[in-house]
């Protein structure tokens, strides 16, 4: 072998062992860096949890509680007659019985007043819009007649106010009546049937059912919870309570005709609805105010399937009266919550800010046993957004079983 290629050979060999040298230094040098990098974000990642503000809530309200008891409890009618109260502006208090949607008779037509009444409100003075009967109202009340269904006479071509169909729809119960007053609505009674359902499910009457606007169709089914919130909302209507606050009418046509509640006058009563067919039996839904430390409240109260004949009305009046006198008893005013501020939200680290927890609070007219339930929902909360009157969650509170507040969290 010649000298020129051990040289050659020599050279190629040095050639590589500095390449695998600067390779090694090139691996070693971009280990160190990563190492490096790895460290400053370890650091920025430890560096930004410690300066991430944490919040801790702290809320002062019990889980739960109980209204203080301070009588029997309340004098519910017997069974199988379905029943609830309930206090307006408190909401539904209590129910009884088999919560079965049921027929309610004539009840329905408390539906249809509301309806009529949303879509054409009186002033408390005024009689609202005037009407002509025409011949078609007045042969459905000649049918009306030949079938014995509740009914008010009408004479084609004379002039009735909005009240005073009301009136013929509330106190003598007029079926024919309701009929009418659904074609002026809307122009053809399935299509104010229509309406009356979703009324009742935008009221959250969630287990009513409407047929016809009478309530001479056995399929017109609800509860007494739905139907003591609709009573509840119509008590409130002034009209309402003028036109049912009345013994007798002395109608333009018809002459005098009677209120069907027997209820009515009793305790103050206002005689909201009475219903009656043989398959429902009787129904009653009174309205009656009391003094509550000063203070006019009324009770609402409904009863449903009572079997029987018509004069049954008068036994449901007196289970009425009882139900009423028991409720009033053992009435009490409640704070919900008992207080406006209830707890404090506080910031660990960062700039440790720390407010209190308020509420703007109901106040609820509630039965001695009520049970209470609070809960609460924080939202997600930052420096940026924690400030003097942000809210910062919701309180929810179930009354019984029946009623639901949704309270707004705020700083204060």
């Amino acid at each position: 072998m010649s000298g020129a290629n051990i040289t050659s050979r020599q050279q190629r060999i040095a050639h590589r062992r500095e390449l695998f040298r600067r390779r090694r230094r090139n691996s070693l040098i971009g280990a160190i860096i990563i190492v490096f990098l790895f460290i400053i974000l370890i650091g920025s990642s430890l560096g930004a949890a410690v300066s991430k503000p944490i919040f801790k809530v702290a809320v002062t309200l019990p889980q739960s509680y109980t209204v203080s008891a301070v009588t029997g409890g309340i004098q519910w009618p017997p069974n199988p007659i379905e029943s609830a109260v309930g206090v307006v502006g408190s909401g539904v208090l209590a129910t009884n019985g088999d919560a079965t949607p049921k027929p309610l008779a004539s009840v329905t037509k408390l539906m249809t007043a509301y309806l009529i009444l949303k879509d054409f409100p009186m002033s408390p003075s005024g009689n609202g819009f005037n009407y002509t009967v025409t011949q078609l109202d007045q042969t459905e009340w000649a049918t009306a007649v030949s079938q014995g269904d509740s009914e008010s006479r009408v004479m084609a071509g004379e002039v009735l106010s909005e009240r005073t169909l009301l009136t013929y729809l509330l106190v003598p119960s007029a079926d024919n009546v309701a009929d009418l007053l659904a074609r002026i609505d809307a122009k053809t009674v399935s299509s104010f049937v229509v309406k009356m359902n979703a009324q009742a499910k935008a009221l959250g009457m969630y287990h009513t059912t409407y047929l016809d606007p009478s309530g001479l169709n056995p399929g017109d089914v609800s509860t007494a919870f739905d139907q003591t919130i609709l009573a509840m909302q119509l008590i409130q209507n002034p009209i309402v309570k003028q036109i049912v606050d009345q013994p007798s009418i002395n109608f333009p046509v018809s002459g005098w005709q009677q209120s069907t509640n027997p209820m009515l006058g009793v305790d103050g009563t206002y005689g909201i609805k009475t219903g009656y067919t043989p398959q429902a039996g009787g129904v009653l839904v009174f309205a009656t105010p009391f003094n509550y430390q000063g203070l006019t409240l009324t009770v609402v109260g409904v009863m449903i399937g009572l079997a029987g004949t018509y004069s049954i009305l008068r036994q449901l009046a007196h289970y009425g009266q009882l139900l009423f006198q028991s409720i009033t008893k053992g009435l009490q005013k409640v704070n919900l919550p008992s207080q406006n501020d209830i707890g404090q939200i506080r910031e660990v680290g960062g700039m440790n800010m720390r407010f209190n927890l308020k509420v703007n609070g109901v106040t609820a007219y509630l039965e001695s046993g009520t049970q209470v339930f609070y809960a609460k929902r924080m939202i997600g909360i930052s420096e940026a957004n924690l400030h003097k009157g942000a809210v910062v969650g919701t309180l929810y509170v179930t009354v019984g079983n029946l009623n639901n507040y949704s309270l707004k969290i705020f700083a204060d």
